[in-house]
């Protein structure tokens, strides 16, 4: 084995990763440390917080400042090399660190306060562990919140979610004490009837354990944090005749903990190292094994371009100024929107309808009350990550279609047009259904590519590829739209709407009209 080669893969790759790692770990928790624990002025949701930006977060400095050294390792795979699953790996290295790191830090940075009555804490606002010398939790003003949603790739889970809330005496009817439990059924082959009797087992079985529950020997008590408990918490609140707060968020919410507050941050502690060399040792191997790619790793020091730049590939579709205009436009917006949903504290992976009806989702009867906006914005709205990024797939799949085929106004028309329609099919069909996504409208552009190819606008050979696209993209997503979650009756009225709409673009514009610089201003 070439040693030289060997120290030239550790200089290039192993060392700037380890770099980057400790920077990031470092940067996310220092700061985060600083806006939340010491400022008090970061105010989004705990899972966010400990686990999807950390999940993300590694990916901005891995993708502008390894993706180019990764590329001196002579590995190959199906696409022509294997570099990608290097940047993964140390994505996934980081991560696993900085998650690890969050759960210590949050709960090592806060002291244990000791007060007389549970009154007394919400004179603590900043703080969130408790320890309460006297103290009683009143059982019989205790107020469920149920309610359920579907998660996995297929919605394929169907989950029970209860809520019990109980005030302290002398709380002044602001201090609760919170008790969270869940199960779950499959969602695709069981009924209706299956999950009502289910859901009633599971429900009369957590208010048995809820009232066996022996709080007085809890050793201490720990503030719930902004998160998805904390608003089912605050639902069963809002249900009781005591609370008359006009904030529901001034309410106290407490979880109680039986162990001692030594305890609570486990071995987490251990464990930061330990993933942090764990994950460094598997990209230590996979920097070590491979051979030096000579001219991958000439260009990088000479600083000529290495190849094919998948980044830069894939940053063309968000650029409202490049090749793809209406694409960028449209695919940023929903992010922007997304990233305002989140920060007002809708859940980053399955927002509950009420969150989602509060932030401008459509359902009939608010439409009917004359929310008529509500038409155009939820078709920027979306149920969480994995439908965003379905949808912006299917989105830049079909405006990479169009491009050369619609000037970019006329499309952005069409994309509102055709998403209204679909709006409408959906209030038509479903009464109380709470719906979101720019799906219906992304119908709506398979809907005008099905009207070209009609039209003959792709030619014989290009014909038969849309047919055979349409066929796999919408066909295979009304399918699974009707074992899933989906909004199919949206996804028809979409689809029809962007065959009218196409018919028309199709008879009054040219065939072959280009998206030039001058089609927008």
């Amino acid at each position: 084995m070439n040693s030289k080669a060997i120290l030239i893969r550790l200089k290039v790759v192993f060392l700037p990763f380890l770099l980057i790692a400790i920077t990031t770990v470092a940067g996310y928790t220092g700061l985060r440390w600083l806006l939340e624990i010491e400022l008090g002025a970061l105010h989004l949701k705990e899972d966010l917080l400990n686990f999807w930006i950390p999940i993300f977060l590694p990916w901005i400095p891995i993708l502008v400042f390894m993706r180019k050294r990764v590329r001196i390792l002579a590995v190959r795979g199906k696409s022509d090399n294997g570099h990608f699953l290097y940047q993964l790996i140390m994505g996934l290295a980081i991560a696993a660190t900085i998650i690890v790191v969050q759960q210590y830090m949050v709960k090592a940075s806060y002291r244990l306060n000791e007060v007389t009555t549970a009154g007394e804490i919400a004179q603590f606002p900043a703080e969130k562990y408790f320890k309460v010398e006297s103290y009683e939790v009143d059982k019989n003003n205790m107020v469920p919140y149920y309610t359920a949603n579907v998660s996995g790739k297929h919605s394929q889970d169907f989950n029970f979610l209860i809520y019990y809330a109980s005030p302290f005496r002398g709380g002044e009817n602001n201090v609760w004490l919170g008790v969270h439990r869940h199960d779950r059924v499959s969602n695709g082959g069981t009924s209706d009837e299956e999950k009502d009797e289910a859901f009633e087992i599971f429900a009369d079985q957590c208010w048995e354990e809820f009232h066996q529950l022996d709080f007085w020997k809890a050793t201490y008590f720990e503030r719930v944090p902004f998160s998805d408990d904390q608003d089912g918490y605050f639902e069963s609140i809002k249900q009781s005749p005591l609370y008359a707060n006009e904030t529901i968020e001034d309410v106290v919410i407490l979880t109680a903990s039986y162990e001692p507050f030594e305890a609570r941050t486990g071995s987490s502690f251990q464990w930061i190292f330990y993933s942090f060399l764990i994950g460094s040792f598997i990209v230590l191997l996979m920097v070590a094994i491979p051979k030096t790619d000579r001219k991958e790793y000439t260009a990088f020091v000479e600083a000529r371009p290495q190849g094919d730049d998948e980044l830069k590939e894939f940053l063309q579709y968000l650029n409202p100024f490049g090749e793809y205009k209406l694409a960028a436009i449209l695919i940023n917006i929903n992010i922007a929107v997304f990233i305002w949903m989140i920060a007002e504290g809708a859940s980053f992976m399955s927002p509950t309808a009420t969150s989602l009806l509060d932030l401008g989702g459509l359902r009939r009867a608010e439409v009917l009350n004359g929310e008529y906006w509500r038409l155009v914005s939820c078709m920027f709205m979306h149920a969480g990550v994995a439908h965003l990024i379905m949808n912006m797939f299917g989105l830049m799949l079909a405006a990479i279609i169009l491009r050369d085929h619609v000037r970019p106004i006329l499309l952005g028309l069409a994309y509102l047009t055709t998403g209204i329609m679909a709006g409408l099919a959906s209030i038509w069909w479903h009464e109380n259904t709470v719906s979101v996504g720019a799906s219906g409208a992304i119908f709506g552009l398979f809907g005008i590519i099905a009207s070209f190819n009609l039209f003959k606008r792709f030619g014989k050979e290009g014909g038969k590829s849309m047919w055979a696209l349409l066929a796999i993209y919408a066909g295979v997503s009304l399918v699974l739209g009707f074992f899933g979650n989906s909004d199919n009756a949206a996804h028809f009225g979409g689809l029809l709407g962007g065959i009218i709409v196409g018919a028309i673009l199709a008879f009054f514009t040219r065939s072959g009209s280009s998206n030039t610089d001058e089609d927008v201003s």
